[in-house]
């Protein structure tokens, strides 16, 4: 009782100094409600609240009178009457003729009435609708100047466009002028070549659109397109022509260069395919030892076979260096596919007696990893087709170091105390814990200390550790708001990680020497 008498002047003195935030000064609620009860601490709060508009503290008087309302007490229609008051005239926040009526109903619903307040709500009802009218009219000014502007902009538009139209018929007439006069330009070229042909057509163009009256725009694009196209024509024609001569003549040159040119290619070829002869012939020496270990021996005696023949060969010929290339590649992809195969299900053999779920183990490869489950690193995912476990996985050189398995919260509801596990309940923990104590050998577990610290909120996790560290049990603590929720989590993690956490996680208890 002393320690209560003694905390409530601090409490009063923290709300009134404003030094708190608002979700201490709801802790700060919270603490009176359990030492003063519902109508104490609201005749507290009221007592403030009065005090803070005395003084001309609207803020701190808004935050009492705010915090008076939320409870179920006596006062709480008259917390709630000042509230909608405060938002009313605007004192220590915005001024809010809606929250002034959901405020002030809200009062009447819990029992308070007096003249004022009926005349606060008629007043309040009455501007918000002067509110609504003014807002409706400005809504209809707004719509009136955008649809002047739009009219504007339409004739705007409208006039820009015939500028443009103007604007681009000068530019056709310019560009058929020029191209007239490129075409004339053509006319004494092909007569030289003898392109007789495509002459007569550039004539006839040239002859109809010097005599067209016609002035329209699609007109003149017409003629201005032809020209393009004819002069287009008449250009390829006369570069191909010209370099069909030039070649004619340039021909014998280029045959000798392109022998020359041919020789130079097949030796280079020839030293780069020794090259790659070289470097899969390594490769392929160097996975004889892996053959031999794994006990490969047909692959092997192929491998040796064939290196046998690469070494003794002295043939030089192109087509015979790219054959050895293409059957070393053949081998060496063979026994690289081979070799991988057999590490792979040695790996998975000597992972056979490993804890874990289903086929999915700690010390399997990430390939491997992915062919039973889409487990990436260190994101939750759904294996195996359930919805109700989610998977992570941490992986280290692309091993599988440790799996982890959200089993989600232990019971419905959460709560703050660990007082749910008795012989008798069924919650998922309960399930978990008499399957693993059949399945696997027990380290060590979590003890009645380390539970009601856990239950105080001195600890976060709970360990139940089987199996040298190598299978644990977790149980965490997941704070939201003002409760908390109580979640499983099963680990699984191969030996060298197991052993560090089955050092680092293992409790250190007193002796009976210690004391």
């Amino acid at each position: 009782m002393r320690k209560l008498i003694l905390t409530l002047p601090i409490i009063l003195f923290a709300i009134m100094s404003n030094t708190i935030f608002a979700d201490e000064q709801s802790d700060m609620v919270e603490m009176m409600l359990m030492m003063l009860g519902k109508d104490g601490t609201a005749d507290t709060l009221i007592n403030l609240g009065v005090e803070g508009y005395s003084s001309g503290d609207y803020e701190v008087a808004y935050g009492m009178f705010e915090a008076c309302a939320a409870i179920r007490s006596k006062h709480q229609g008259a917390c709630m009457n000042n509230v909608g008051h405060f938002h009313f005239h605007g004192l220590g926040v915005p001024q809010d003729y809606s929250k002034t009526i959901k405020w002030l109903e809200k009062a009447k619903i819990n029992g308070f009435q007096d003249a004022d307040l009926t005349k606060m709500l008629v007043e309040s009802k009455k501007e918000l609708k002067i509110a609504n009218a003014k807002r409706i009219a400005d809504a209809k000014k707004a719509e009136k100047k955008r649809e002047e502007k739009r009219i504007a902009d339409a004739k705007k538009a409208e006039k820009k466009r015939e500028e443009k139209r103007i604007a681009d018929a000068k530019k056709t007439l310019k560009s058929i002028d020029s191209n007239l006069r490129i075409l004339k330009n053509h006319l004494k070229k092909l007569q030289d070549l003898e392109l007789d042909s495509l002459k007569v057509k550039a004539d006839k163009l040239i002859s109809e659109i010097e005599n067209n009256t016609d002035s329209t725009q699609y007109q003149l694009r017409n003629s201005r397109d032809r020209l393009l196209n004819l002069n287009s024509l008449v250009a390829s024609t006369i570069k191909t022509e010209e370099k069909r001569i030039a070649d004619a003549k340039k021909a014998e040159e280029k045959r000798i260069a392109d022998a020359k040119k041919a020789e130079e290619k097949r030796i280079a070829d020839a030293k780069k395919t020794q090259k790659s002869i070289d470097s899969n012939l390594r490769i392929l020496k160097n996975h004889l030892k892996k053959l031999q270990d794994l006990e490969l021996d047909s692959l092997k005696v192929e491998a040796e076979q064939l290196i046998s023949e690469v070494d003794n060969n002295t043939n030089s010929e192109l087509s015979m260096l790219k054959n050895l290339v293409w059957e070393l590649n053949l081998l060496n992809s063979s026994v690289e596919l081979k070799i991988k195969t057999e590490e792979r299900r040695l790996r998975n053999l000597g992972l056979k007696d490993y804890p874990g779920f289903k086929d999915l183990k700690p010390g399997l490869t990430y390939e491997d990893v992915l062919e039973i489950c889409p487990l990436r690193k260190n994101a939750w995912v759904k294996c195996y087709g359930i919805n109700n476990i989610k998977f992570k996985g941490k992986y280290q050189s692309k091993v599988l170091k440790e799996l982890i398995l959200d089993m989600g919260p232990i019971v419905d509801g959460g709560g703050f105390y660990l007082d749910l596990f008795g012989d008798g309940d069924s919650n998922i923990f309960i399930k978990m814990k008499n399957t693993f104590d059949k399945k696997y050998t027990l380290d060590h577990g979590y003890s009645e200390r380390d539970r009601q610290l856990f239950n105080e909120s001195e600890k976060y996790r709970l360990y139940r550790v089987y199996s040298k560290g190598q299978v644990v049990l977790e149980i965490n603590r997941k704070e939201k708001d003002y409760s908390n929720d109580l979640w499983l989590y099963i680990h699984y993690l191969d030996a060298d990680k197991a052993k560090s956490f089955l050092e680092a996680s293992r409790p250190v208890r007193a002796s009976t020497d210690d004391f």
